[in-house]
């Protein structure tokens, strides 16, 4: 018969791999160690390296993308809710001068719109917003 598991094993895993991905993630550069964040669905965590470790809200990666940029990109309403709540600027460019607010705008109006170039704008636009609204890019927008 197979040994028992500790009842703390499960916890004890647990906190040893927290401790193992914030030592991974101290030694990334800031900037990426917030993204990462970011990109992992972990707005919780972005928020506490921003608060508690004192990370910019506003810090830029070497392409000039912003958390905020990231969170909108991803359409991840509730990284986008915290960031703004956190204090990040909307208009703030990467260096080919998109803004947070820009990339919401354009993933609400075009995001994955394959319309025949024979339809109406307006009809491009409607399909447009229709296919992102379903993707939650609109509650990013909204936030924006």
């Amino acid at each position: 018969m197979p040994a028992a598991v500790p009842t703390n094993w499960h916890a004890d895993m647990a906190k040893k791999n927290e401790a193992e991905r914030r030592e991974k993630l101290k030694s990334l550069p800031p900037t990426p160690a917030i993204m990462q964040e970011v990109r992992a669905d972990h707005p919780m965590r972005m928020a506490n390296m921003i608060r508690d470790e004192g990370h910019d809200v506003n810090v830029q990666n070497d392409e000039g993308a912003t958390c905020l940029y990231e969170a909108a990109r991803l359409k991840n309403k509730k990284a986008t809710q915290i960031l703004l709540d956190l204090g990040a600027t909307v208009d703030l460019p990467n260096k080919f001068g998109f803004t947070p607010l820009i990339m919401a705008g354009v993933l609400l109006l075009a995001r994955r719109a394959a319309a025949p170039r024979t339809r109406r704008a307006a009809a491009t636009a409607y399909r447009a917003g229709a296919r992102a609204a379903n993707e939650g890019a609109t509650e990013c927008v909204k936030l924006l």
